[in-house]
């Protein structure tokens, strides 16, 4: 089996790009960027965007995620757009996939982590103003799309309801990279070797007695 390492964009290249042009080809592999908040009402990138982006594309679908999240509804949209994208899905966490961007994640086929990466889960939530009926129906809403989001986790970490449940009912529940994999949300952590390197530690060679006698000779002479 080959691996095929993605090419990324360079920095200026990234800056190029417009809010509608999230996608890029880059040796006959989609790539999707998905930077920033989640939802257009944050400014960020919305599930229209990502079904614009990739009507019409085929083939294999590299997805870079670094997001703060953002509107939770939005990041069931995309999953489900992913989800349904008909190649095989590959999404690398550049930076932190947290609330709704770690839905998304959910929809890869493969899950990577970035090395210092980071995966965050909570519950939906949410400010809102009104009487007690209308805080109590916000309520019900929040719980109802809390569940919602929780069964995707459940479905792709093979974590128990109960274990997932303690993770979206908590403020926030905070995963690095290699806990993420431990835990389900992801399938491996992508580390980085310099090219060459067998990353051994080399112990330092140890001075013999007359290797310590040739040294203090030396330095007598220099006095």
């Amino acid at each position: 089996m080959k691996i095929i390492q993605p090419v990324r964009l360079s920095a200026a290249e990234h800056r190029a790009l417009k809010p509608e042009g999230l996608v890029q080809m880059k040796n006959e592999r989609v790539q999707l960027y998905l930077y920033g908040d989640v939802g257009r009402v944050f400014g960020g990138f919305g599930s229209q965007d990502i079904a614009d982006a990739l009507s019409g594309k085929k083939g294999p679908l590299d997805i870079f995620i670094s997001s703060d999240g953002g509107d939770a509804h939005e990041g069931v949209s995309i999953f489900n757009i992913l989800a349904r994208y008909p190649g095989h899905k590959t999404a690398y966490v550049d930076g932190l996939a947290a609330s709704a961007a770690s839905v998304i994640l959910m929809a890869a086929d493969e899950r990577i982590m970035g090395v210092g990466s980071q995966v965050m889960v909570h519950g939906a939530w949410s400010g809102v103003m009104g009487n007690p009926a209308k805080l109590r129906e916000a309520a019900d809403k929040l719980e109802l799309i809390t569940n919602s989001i929780a069964e995707i986790y459940v479905s792709r970490t093979k974590q128990s309801p109960e274990k997932v449940d303690e993770w979206v009912k908590s403020e926030e529940t905070w995963f690095n990279a290699d806990e993420a994999v431990a835990n389900g949300l992801a399938d491996r952590v992508d580390r980085i070797q310099t090219p060459g390197a067998e990353n051994k530690i080399t112990e330092p060679k140890r001075l013999s007695k007359m290797d310590y006698a040739r040294l203090n000779a030396r330095i007598a002479q220099k006095k």
